[in-house]
């Protein structure tokens, strides 16, 4: 139902939305109807996730070079 009308339904329609707000403010309704999803990435975030990356490379050349002894 939209309004007072009937309409059809389609199971593949997806509706996307974005915003540039850095901290939107949602009703709990649109909460509850929807998904909404953080994508925000910050300085810090990008700093955290370099380091994990260098420390992940670390430890597959230290296992490699395990293996090669």
């Amino acid at each position: 139902m939209l309004g007072d009308k009937e309409v059809d339904y389609d199971r593949n329609f997806r509706l996307y939305l974005n915003t540039k707000l850095s901290n939107p403010k949602f009703s709990p309704n649109i909460y509850g109807k929807s998904m909404v999803i953080n994508y925000t990435v910050t300085l810090k975030v990008c700093y955290l996730n370099t380091i994990n990356l260098a420390l992940l490379h670390k430890e597959q050349c230290r296992r490699i070079k395990i293996k090669m002894e």
